[in-house]
């Protein structure tokens, strides 16, 4: 309503009904509209600072109206931090501390048990600790952040992160008296200065707070603070659905599982391979559930079958890339690069996958040095050639490029048998330099001119082929210098293998047709004469 004063309010009167459903209906409704991962950390930084005055005002309620349609809390105005809660002379940094009297000192502090000195609770916060799972991933986070930040009290005073913290900051002003006046404010009949109200900060509030925390909540008093989390906590890869149905293969998912019998917090782990995804903070997984991770969380709470919205799931996205667009490793790390998981799976191959081919690829094109180009830079030069070396056509409708480029072929894309296709980045430029052929469309994005890697799939997802080009080993380099293409000189061979490459023999290459035979090759004592036909 803030941002988007175009906007009527039906969406928070939705969640406001959404918060005040019954306790079956309810938790549904939080897992699929709630951002969980950004309330958990929200939360628990609210306790780890003691924010006394956030209950009722002091924070934006924020919707992510054009993604995930998740709402959270966004902090604001953080003045009555550390326990203080103006009961004193507000004047003084330190008035009244509260670092260990419940409920205004309780890890549960804003909802309907654990409230405001004037009696406010939140109902957001209410009802989320309401909800079993989300106050044990609150309690979790709560525990990273009290050893990262607030750290065990046996902590040797030159290693506490909050000391060091509050003494760097004041040797910034000290010494200096107007300065620390202008921080301060005139104390007016006090003995009390900013030096001083810092080491009351320090002596009254910081080891009370370890104490109240660790110990009166701690796991040994039976409290709701779990102990450390081990370093060795294991979360497992688990099983995964391919989908070749819509055309980024958006309803796909991987799920990640807890098998331990505490909660795992997974706050900055990552996955890398096939995919790619960092977890943001305030992401923990409890014991014996399960994460379901998607490329596009809209699409995976929509799903016709379950897994879907609706459903009580924990359920996260976006990550990059797809799993249904080529076979790969997805390799687990935590916080501290160490692997936790692998997990290796194949994808479905395509019927065209040896009948559809790339044949020519521009990728480091260079600026003509002649006259009538146009204002055009050298990538605009850029083109990728596919080519039907089978004996049917190819109906390509539905078929995409979705590493590397970006190029979804539209009804009525079909490729003869022996015919050859230019997929373009600029065609006003191909055309100011290749006049006579055809350029069939132009993608998005652009091929890097160190090399990457290139996905072409059908139009159900199955792999047609997918290769690194120019990444590793004895690529050709007269294309990155002299304005020569890279064709093919084997289609039996991986075309990540940069014998299956040679530079055009044309300047410029031969877009839409054979390139003529080069010289012969050997690369890594394999040769190919000159009479192999390159185009096909």
């Amino acid at each position: 309503m803030k941002t988007r004063l175009y906007e009527d309010k039906s969406d928070f009167r939705r969640l406001l009904v959404g918060l005040n459903l019954n306790d079956k209906e309810r938790p549904t409704f939080l897992f699929d509209n709630i951002n969980i991962p950004a309330m958990v950390n929200y939360l628990a930084a609210t306790v780890i600072m003691h924010d006394n005055d956030h209950v009722g005002k002091n924070y934006y309620l924020y919707r992510d109206s054009d993604g995930s349609g998740e709402w959270q809390m966004l902090p604001w105005d953080k003045d009555l931090t550390f326990g203080r809660n103006f009961t004193g002379d507000f004047r003084y940094l330190v008035d009244t501390i509260w670092a260990d009297e419940d409920p205004f000192s309780h890890p549960l502090f804003g909802d309907s048990d654990h409230r405001k000195v004037d009696r406010q609770w939140n109902l957001l916060i209410d009802v989320l600790y309401e909800e079993p799972r989300i106050q044990a991933m609150m309690a979790r986070r709560l525990r990273t952040l009290m050893d990262e930040l607030l750290q065990p009290l046996q902590t040797p005073p030159e290693e506490r992160y909050y000391e060091q913290r509050i003494e760097e900051l004041f040797r910034q002003i000290e010494g200096d008296a107007d300065l620390d006046r202008a921080y301060w404010g005139q104390p007016w009949g006090t003995n009390q200065n900013f030096r001083r109200a810092l080491d009351k900060l320090k002596s009254l509030y910081l080891d009370p707070r370890r104490v109240h925390l660790s110990q009166t909540h701690g796991p040994e008093n039976g409290g709701m603070i779990p102990a450390a989390q081990p370093r060795s906590a294991q979360i497992a890869i688990g099983p995964h659905t391919l989908d070749y149905t819509t055309p980024r293969s958006d309803t796909e998912y991987l799920t990640l599982i807890n098998q331990n019998d505490f909660a795992v917090d997974i706050s900055g782990w990552s996955l890398e391979g096939a995919i790619t995804h960092s977890f943001p903070p305030g992401t923990v997984i409890v014991p014996s559930d399960t994460l379901y991770l998607s490329p596009n969380i809209n699409a995976f709470r929509n799903r016709p079958q379950s897994p879907t919205g609706n459903e009580e799931r924990f359920a996260q996205g976006n990550y990059s890339g797809r799993l249904s667009a080529r076979p790969g490793l997805i390799t687990l790390y935590n916080r501290r690069g160490e692997l936790v998981d692998s997990h290796s799976y194949t994808t479905p191959s395509s019927p065209f996958a040896r009948q559809v081919v790339v044949s020519e690829i521009n990728y480091a094109p260079i600026k003509a040095d002649v006259s009538g180009q146009g204002d055009f830079g050298s990538a605009d030069f850029e083109f990728i050639e596919l080519y039907n070396r089978g004996t049917d056509a190819v109906d390509l409708a539905g078929f995409r490029f979705i590493d590397g480029i970006e190029y979804l072929f539209p009804e009525g894309s079909l490729l003869a048998s022996d015919e050859h296709l230019i997929l373009a980045r600029n065609r006003p430029a191909m055309q100011t330099r290749y006049s006579s052929i055809e350029i069939f469309g132009t993608y998005a994005k652009k091929l890097d001119n160190q090399g990457e890697r290139i996905t072409f799939v059908d139009q159900r997802g199955r792999l047609v082929f997918t290769f690194s080009y120019g990444t590793a080993g004895a690529w050709p380099n007269i294309p990155k210098s002299q304005g020569h293409t890279l064709v093919r000189v084997g289609f039996d061979m991986y075309a990540g293998d940069p014998c299956s490459w040679r530079a055009s023999s044309n300047r410029y290459g031969s877009p839409t047709a054979a390139d003529p035979p080069g010289p012969q090759t050997n690369c890594v004592g394999r040769l190919f004469l000159p009479s192999v036909q390159t185009g096909h």
